[in-house]
């Protein structure tokens, strides 16, 4: 008898379960795998739009090397040589401090010249190595951050930082949860930056960022152009129910039946779903809070911004009160962004501070960011071109309740026979944290039989 396994959702997460499901049953005719994904092209928030003059992401723009599942993906799918490095001199960042940029230190003598923070406050910060740790205990970061750092390093560099990863805000995320190597460093070495060098004695490879030749969505593209047949866009799950000790997924067009299922939805819509068949673990799932993000691309002839800086963009402090999270130079991050001639600046606007931004009409977001990058540099017209993406609940927000809330997941799921989780509210929020979980959430299934 035929056994079928669903995965609803076609992001990287759900196509990479796809993929390592393909690979597990390539033995067996008498297992069907698919998927199913609402939009009419498959990868979620990643999608990368090129035009004649450049190549805007609409969602992450690289991701780090260090991660072996993610390097298996790739190999398998035959990407390597369409992975391309970011430029050196994306290493330097900035941090937009009362209308200036202000390049953050990359070493111990760069952090003295750090002009927003003051001598007391660099020499708090270097006696964070002899502070003692607090052992097992979350925290927010704001609240790990002061009394590790000092409250003026916590506000001028881990807040950006916050709102640059998770458009989240340090009042509410969880330390443990949002940055589980630092948490770590402290419960290990007794120091933040005590566990750092000790991390950097150990590694023998230079962490990188990376990207494809054509954009983050080329591994998208890979998946679903491998597994056509397997992949079914433009149609959306809208009810699961159970029957006969098996699943049934229903969308507009058709009932599907699951033997297993493999829910790769965002935690918001995953929690609708589910809450007929499993409603516990959607009360779970509905308690996962996500900030709101607009992406703004704009396209200038390089000779209209004579004074940028070299690097990877900046970011922006909560306390200078700018509805802009942080702006990326795409073209001087990676090759092929933009042509030769062309710069290419992302804005990023809302967050969990800003929520309400994300309403405005697009002409008024692309006001904001053409406000934000003036304030920060000269810009000498109007831009060339211009892009949007804007995204209601982009980012899940991992805050202090977070590891309260895995646990009830994960005891949730244990009673939902054959009813498996993945996504970027669980375990990390980057490209390879999903790949990363939904490979284990594929291994640590049961096998259909």
């Amino acid at each position: 008898m035929k056994k079928h396994i669903l995965v609803i959702g076609g992001g990287i997460s759900g196509l990479t379960v796809l993929h390592e499901l393909k690979k597990r049953y390539r033995d067996r005719d008498d297992v069907d795998i698919r998927v199913l994904e609402k939009n009419d092209i498959p990868g979620g928030t990643i999608q990368s739009r090129q035009t004649a003059i450049s190549l805007f992401e609409t969602g992450p723009s690289g991701f780090l090397t260090g991660y072996p599942q993610t390097v298996q993906l790739i190999d398998e799918l035959g990407l390597r040589d369409e992975v391309v490095e970011a430029h050196p001199s994306a290493r330097r960042r900035y941090v937009a401090v009362a209308g200036r940029l202000h390049a953050l230190p990359l070493s111990p003598l760069e952090l003295f010249s750090f002009e927003p923070l003051s001598l007391v406050d660099k020499l708090r910060l270097l006696m964070e190595i002899r502070r003692q740790p607090r052992l097992d205990h979350d925290e927010t970061v704001r609240e790990f951050g002061e009394r590790r750092f000092g409250r003026r390093f916590t506000e001028v560099i881990l807040d950006p930082v916050v709102s640059g990863i998770y458009a989240g805000d340090i009042d509410r995320l969880s330390v443990r949860s949002a940055f589980p190597r630092i948490y770590a460093h402290e419960q290990d070495a007794g120091s933040v930056i005590r566990g750092f060098i000790r991390e950097k004695r150990r590694s023998k490879e230079k962490t990188q960022f990376l990207s494809f030749r054509h954009g983050m969505a080329e591994a998208v593209r890979a998946i679903a152009r491998r597994y056509r047949d397997h992949v079914r866009t433009g149609e959306e799950a809208i009810h699961i129910g159970a029957q006969q000790g098996r699943y049934v997924v229903s969308t507009g067009r058709a009932e599907y039946p699951a033997h297993q299922l493999f829910v790769c939805a965002p935690a918001h819509v995953a929690c609708g779903l589910l809450r007929g068949i499993a409603p516990g673990l959607a009360d779970c799932l509905g308690q996962i809070p996500y900030a709101p993000v607009a992406v703004i691309g704009l396209v200038f002839d390089k000779k209209q911004v004579p004074d940028r800086p070299e690097g990877f963009g900046f970011l922006i402090p909560s306390g200078e009160r700018r509805e802009v999270l942080g702006v990326l130079f795409e073209d001087q991050i990676f090759p092929g962004r933009a042509a030769a001639d062309q710069a290419l600046f992302r804005v990023m606007i809302g967050g969990a501070r800003h929520p309400e931004s994300v309403l405005r009409p697009l002409d008024e977001l692309t006001r904001l960011a053409l406000d934000q990058l003036k304030m920060a540099m000269r810009i000498e017209g109007p831009a060339r071109e211009t892009h949007h993406a804007v995204w209601p609940k982009a980012i899940p927000q991992y805050e202090v309740r977070h590891p309260h809330l895995l646990r009830s997941i994960r005891t949730e799921c244990e009673r939902a026979p054959n009813l498996h989780l993945s996504g970027n509210y669980l375990e990390g929020v980057s490209f390879n944290d999903c790949i990363r979980h939904a490979a284990r959430a594929v291994g640590t299934a049961a096998p259909v039989v």
